[in-house]
């Protein structure tokens, strides 16, 4: 029971797609929330990524890969973001997460790209793509 009621308070987590201002609009939430030990992983239509206590479902951080900043996307659908992997290594964890181009490496902890992953936590996936 205690997970379901947790998972209601994640799931109805406002701000997580909020995002004032912008010209752009998001299209359906449609994300599967990774859970380790007791934080749950989630992202936004608008490629946000939010980490909450599975208990509480209180923020532990977030990070905004600024993906409206390169306007709406061109799918007709509005933006959509259906969730993060994560890696665990040797006394590290991280989260990827993909945005438009970009594939972008978080400490799990603190939620800050990691610098020595690609040019300052991320990689450009289309930068040796050929047209």
């Amino acid at each position: 029971m205690r997970l379901a009621i947790n998972l209601a308070i994640t799931l109805a987590f406002k701000n997580a797609v909020h995002h004032g201002g912008q010209t752009v609009r998001p299209g359906a939430f449609e994300v599967t929330p990774l859970m380790l030990d007791d934080v749950m992983y989630l992202s936004t239509p608008y490629n946000r990524v939010i980490a909450l206590d599975a208990e509480s479902g209180k923020e532990i951080w977030n990070f905004d890969p600024r993906a409206t900043d390169w306007g709406q996307v061109p799918n007709g659908t509005g933006y959509v973001h259906r969730g993060v992997a994560v890696w665990t290594g040797p006394g590290e964890r991280r989260v990827f997460m993909n945005s438009r181009w970009r594939l972008i490496a978080l400490d799990a902890t603190t939620g800050q790209p990691i610098p020595g992953f690609g040019h300052r936590g991320e990689v450009d996936l289309t930068e040796h793509l050929t047209w």
